[in-house]
């Protein structure tokens, strides 16, 4: 399929995309799981062409770098080579030059219009040959779309001032109309139920996406637009190109239930899993109980989100996962090794094969080491792995394993059976699992005596012959009420709607002295004790959250040890 040339004008009379050289390119090609996607902070990566420099300064962390489109192009065997199959950008639209006060606008989200390419990034027609290049490596390319806001001193604030709601910045970030039609520190906030400017961020897009065969859309700051907006957005885009277009949302949510709501109402294809990424980084690099990640992953699958997780580490918005395990390279290794092995499309930050550090803005924004790529191999291997066990991502997953150090979670087919097993402490674990031998493609493990040993700090995979299904889908856990402060209830609060999603009003009542819990087979709850006192205050435990997974031969009640945990 191919596009036509582009019109010479687009809705409101905005003049028209700077136009290629050849803008006939093939339509958006169809997203998959497994592709990999490797994110380009584009001013930090490479400067391919030193003609649009302009003023620079790599010693200054806020101001422009020379990064560039051509850098990008340059080193596209680098990313290919590690396995990767989509490319984000940052946003390469024509936006703010100079700082505000002290932070700087190289990141590219203070956008001035969505015509044009910024000339520090480069030509048209080096857009174009980026496309074209991912096309040949059968990649894709997907661009950052800030239809939120515009940068501080757009042009269209003057010739279009109804563009954009009259209201200050967000002061109560729990009030669902401020974070809606206020500022994000400070930045014009676009009135995206104006007509206009939902014809113009739909026909720009559209040319876009045409011009230059984008495959996909990151939506940015996703929680600050009206999601009906989007929606229909994306419905009119895919009605017009005649093919899917894949869209990933930003919802910055560590709530699973909120995000996936955001997320359904907005009709996104896939969201990025902020809920896993924190904990990923707690139980790796934190020291947090391993549940923290197979009751993440449970209550997700609880909510059944719409489309696909990306799953991440880290980001330009987040610290560095170097900085947050520590300066431990294995914990480091393990959690690149999780992430890159779970079910849903993995999402590595540029730099993370260099093992960038730091920990918040704008450290953790920095250039590109194409000299020093420690971690390149490892996700080369690991990418591979993923690739020749779809398994890995299209198997059912299931809990085969949890204790205070150790986590081993199944994916399962008839044909096979795969397990990764990740020990988070830093002394060696023995399991004695389903099998006795099978295939240790990743280091870090060995069979002992028909027992798995887990070296410290660890993650590795499992190739074992199928295991039978659970006899039942659903396990019923028995707690025992404990004793509290006289007049007290218990509750049992978690992260799922079984036990309330952290809301002790939502709690489930014991029935005499007993708490009896329906989940499915082999899940992970995480919960705590809360004390609700007559005059309805709560009183919750000290201490870190409890775990227990669902296993169905554990038919004991569970007792609820109180000792210091709990405030009375």
């Amino acid at each position: 399929m191919r596009w036509w040339p582009l019109l010479a004008t687009v809705a409101c009379g905005a003049p028209a995309v700077q136009t290629a050289p050849d803008p006939a390119v093939s339509a958006p090609r169809a997203p998959s799981t497994d592709d990999a996607i490797y994110f380009v902070l584009v001013d930090r990566f490479a400067n391919g062409d030193t003609a649009n420099d302009g003023s620079i300064d790599p010693a200054d962390p806020q101001a422009w770098h020379g990064g560039d489109l051509q850098g990008v192009l340059d080193h596209l065997d680098h990313i290919e080579a590690m396995g990767f199959k989509t490319v984000w950008l940052s946003p390469i639209h024509n936006g703010r030059e100079a700082k505000f006060h002290e932070w700087g606008a190289y990141h590219g989200y203070w956008v001035h219009d969505l015509e044009t390419v910024h000339p520090r990034f480069g030509t048209p027609a080096t857009l174009h040959a980026l496309s074209t290049a991912l096309e040949e490596r059968e990649m894709r390319l997907v661009v950052d779309m800030v239809y939120n806001h515009t940068g501080f001193d757009a042009p269209r604030r003057d010739t279009h001032p109804h563009w954009f709601h009259d209201a200050p910045g967000i002061e109560n970030w729990d009030d669902p109309v401020e974070v809606v039609t206020h500022q994000v520190h400070g930045l014009p906030d676009l009135a995206q139920e104006e007509p206009e400017v939902h014809a113009y961020l739909r026909d720009q897009t559209l040319d876009w996406v045409k011009t230059y065969g984008i495959d996909g859309l990151r939506i940015d700051a996703v929680r600050h637009m009206p999601q009906p907006f989007f929606a229909t957005l994306h419905a009119e885009l895919e009605q017009e190109l005649g093919a899917p277009m894949q869209t990933l949302a930003e919802v910055f949510e560590g709530d699973p239930a909120k995000l996936v709501g955001m997320w359904r109402e907005g009709g996104y294809g896939s969201a990025f899993n902020f809920p896993l990424h924190y904990a990923l980084i707690d139980a790796h690099c934190k020291g947090t109980h391993p549940g923290r990640v197979p009751s993440t992953l449970d209550a997700e699958a609880q909510l059944s989100p719409p489309g696909t997780w990306v799953n991440f580490l880290d980001n330009h918005d987040v610290g560095r996962v170097a900085s947050a395990c520590a300066g431990s390279e294995s914990a480091l290794k393990s959690a690149l090794t999780s992430l890159l092995l779970m079910p849903g499309t993995p999402m590595v930050t540029y730099g993370t094969e260099s093992a960038l550090e730091g920990a918040e803005e704008p450290a953790n924004r920095a250039d590109m080491r194409f000299d020093d790529t420690p971690l390149a191999s490892l996700i080369t291997d690991v990418l591979a792995l993923r690739a020749a066990h779809p398994t890995l991502t299209a198997g059912e997953r299931r809990t085969l394993h949890l204790d205070a150090q150790s986590w081993v979670d199944l994916r399962s087919t008839p044909s096979e059976a795969v397990a990764v097993a990740s020990n988070f402490g830093d002394t060696p674990v023995t399991l004695a699992l389903p099998w006795t031998e099978g295939d240790l493609p990743l280091g870090g493990a060995q069979w002992k005596d028909g027992a798995l040993v887990l070296a410290p700090l660890t993650t590795t995979v499992i190739i074992g012959t199928p295991l039978a299904a659970s006899a039942a889908a659903e396990t019923t856990l028995r707690f025992v009420r404990p004793a509290g402060p006289e007049g007290a209830v218990p509750r049992l609060v978690g992260g799922n709607s079984t036990i309330g999603n952290w809301d002790p009003k939502q709690a489930p009542a014991w029935v005499d002295e007993e708490l009896a819990l329906t989940v499915p087979t082999y899940s992970t709850l995480d919960y705590k004790l809360v004390w609700e006192f007559p005059d309805g205050t709560f009183t919750w435990e000290s201490g870190p959250n409890r775990y227990t997974l669902a296993d169905p031969a554990a038919s004991q009640p569970i007792a609820l040890v109180l000792t210091d945990r709990t405030k009375e």
